[in-house]
């Protein structure tokens, strides 16, 4: 369902999300509420979609990174999308 991988020196999440639990406009529309608290970008690589997550803040890219994925989810049933 998804990867994520870490650089603790630049406190830094990578995701690694497979499309068809995580399509692409979902994932820009959390990335669009996680802006304020984080630089993030979206972007598709060979039909996988990518996020890079930095916290703005003294704030911790891991459980960021987790809430991140939650909170797509989350949109994904709210929004009544079906994997």
């Amino acid at each position: 369902m998804y990867q994520i991988t870490f650089d603790s020196e630049k406190n830094l999440a990578t995701i690694d999300l497979n499309r068809f639990f995580y399509p692409l406009h979902l994932v820009q529309q959390a990335a669009s509420k996680f802006n304020n608290i984080a630089e993030v970008s979206v972007r598709e690589v060979q039909g996988r979609v990518i996020v890079s997550l930095a916290p703005k803040e003294d704030k911790e890219a891991e459980p960021m990174a987790l809430h991140f994925c939650n909170f797509a989810l989350g949109l994904k049933r709210e929004l009544g999308e079906h994997a």
